[in-house]
């Protein structure tokens, strides 16, 4: 899909990159998928927003983002679903 560009230019987006950074290309798809679109003529709403291992922080950064562009003045925190948070078990 993305090996060659193609005529976006009349598109507009924003790139959530998700990683961890323990691995050597951190958010490397979200950067690649940024490269591709910006070769592609498409314009960026705002820089992409790199999310490290789930971080809240970086979430909030992106909710401020999209706050921005909706005019939204609050947003709720945000917090990882109830199936991809680690629970404790007993034996």
């Amino acid at each position: 899909l993305m090996a060659a560009p193609a005529d976006l230019s009349h598109l507009t987006y924003g790139v959530l990159a998700l990683g961890d950074r323990s691995y050597d290309d951190f958010c490397g798809f979200g950067h690649g998928l940024e490269h591709w679109l910006r070769a592609s003529g498409a314009e960026p709403l705002f820089d992409t927003v790199e999310v490290d291992d789930g971080s809240a922080a970086d979430i909030r950064h992106w909710q401020h983002n999209l706050n921005q562009l909706t005019g939204a003045t609050t947003a709720p925190d945000w917090s990882p679903p109830n199936c991809c948070r680690a629970s404790s078990r007993s034996s």
